[in-house]
């Protein structure tokens, strides 16, 4: 680092700009920290490569990290995001995770424009040699804007001999509760849990303990957690997914993580674990992958506005169908009438109709097609087609 603590910024910007600090953390281990000028935020631990945190411009924190992990050299960080290299857990002849996680890269470049970003490398020695018998450098890039971050990792092949490797960007996102977390864009893929291959069937894939699943040829998925969603893009060079939470029961087995903390993560990780990656002689390979995250904003009304209006209590008649409000029922039925012809409109012109941007994100037309086929079909006076009186008890039974 030469100092230990240094900082390079626009030259010129006046009052907030981005910054690109570098300092000592926990452990005494160098950290550099990327900051934009509307005030998200990236650490990322030098020993490692490991990001440590990612603050998205509102302030919320992204990423978990154990409040009791090991911030030592020669012990992985429990948290944060781990670089799995040259080996994913232990699907080969190298060490369980590889040896980046727990290996001292060098700073190679800065910069804070037009976002603030950092390259660290990684080169063969003798110690890596011994682990991995070949000539490398592997690079990685990491680099911040206000909701978005992007992690870019290059391997370079210096070795005569072709290189192979399994790797994974092992993400620890931090949820409110891992029980009431969903992941969508998983329907349909094959994915292996425990030696075996199935298919996965839910459009929503809930946790509901161990959960160790490599999903195979995925791509965008996105981590729901309340009002937050996190969308996670990546390059075809990192065709699979792991989905992986400890749980409760093997959470002791950890002795790094805190109590109770198997609630607080959830792993989704990008990576190349199906078929390793084959770099022949002077050649390199390239994976990227990006986060974006969205919040939904939710209506608030303070209480001397509930006060000062003093609204009837709703009775039961009137409630939520499907956990929508009466108004927002109001508003479809409204639709409904605007759009209807004899008094029915097609299921898929209903879709459109009963269901925002946002819901729709969540619920994919072919879902809904596939839930009215297989459980409302009957019920339908007029097949293909939807009154409001059914589409209203659709709602209601199946959310």
């Amino acid at each position: 680092f030469g100092s230990s603590f240094t900082q390079v910024c626009c030259a010129g910007c006046a009052g907030m700009s981005n910054a690109v600090t570098e300092s000592l953390g926990k452990g005494g281990l160098p950290v550099v920290k990327l900051e934009t000028a509307s005030g998200a935020s990236c650490e990322i631990c030098v020993y490692g490569g490991h990001v440590l945190s990612w603050r998205t411009a509102d302030g919320t924190e992204q990423l978990m990290v154990s409040s009791i992990a090991d911030f030592q050299k020669g012990k992985a960080i429990r948290g944060g995001i781990p670089l799995c290299w040259p080996q994913f857990n232990e699907r080969g002849k190298y060490s369980r995770h590889g040896f980046a996680r727990t290996s001292d890269f060098k700073v190679r470049r800065q910069r804070t424009q037009p976002d603030p970003s950092v390259t660290l490398e990684l080169g063969a020695t003798e110690e890596t040699q011994a682990k991995y018998p070949f000539s490398f450098v592997y690079t990685l890039t990491v680099t911040l804007e206000d909701s978005k971050l992007t992690m870019n990792v290059h391997v370079v092949n210096q070795d005569d001999e072709p290189l192979d490797f399994t790797t994974a960007l092992h993400t620890y996102f931090a949820v409110s509760d891992v029980s009431t977390a969903r992941v969508l864009g998983l329907k349909g893929l094959q994915f292996e849990s425990d030696g075996k291959t199935q298919t996965e069937t839910e459009a929503s894939v809930a946790i509901t303990g161990f959960t160790d699943r490599i999903y195979y040829k995925t791509s965008e998925v996105k981590l729901v957690d309340g009002p937050r969603t996190v969308t996670i893009q990546k390059s075809e060079s990192l065709p699979d997914a792991v989905v992986w939470n400890i749980g409760e029961e093997r959470s002791v087995e950890l002795k790094d993580l805190g109590q109770d903390e198997w609630r607080k993560y959830l792993c989704v990780e990008a990576g190349a674990i199906g078929d390793r990656v084959v770099v022949p002689p002077g050649s390199s390979w390239n994976g990227e992958q990006r986060f974006i995250s969205t919040m939904k904003v939710q209506e608030t009304i303070s209480q001397e506005a509930i006060s000062e209006t003093a609204p009837e209590p709703i009775n039961e008649e009137d409630d939520d169908a499907g956990g929508l409000s009466s108004q927002r029922l109001a508003e479809i039925e409204a639709a409904f009438e605007a759009k209807a012809k004899g008094g029915s409109i097609a299921i898929e012109r209903a879709y459109k109709v009963m269901f925002t941007e946002e819901e729709k994100a969540l619920y994919p037309s072919k879902d809904f097609e596939e839930d009215v086929k297989t459980r409302f079909k009957d019920k339908m006076a007029k097949e293909g087609e939807f009154s409001w009186p059914e589409a209203k008890l659709f709602l209601e039974e199946v959310g």
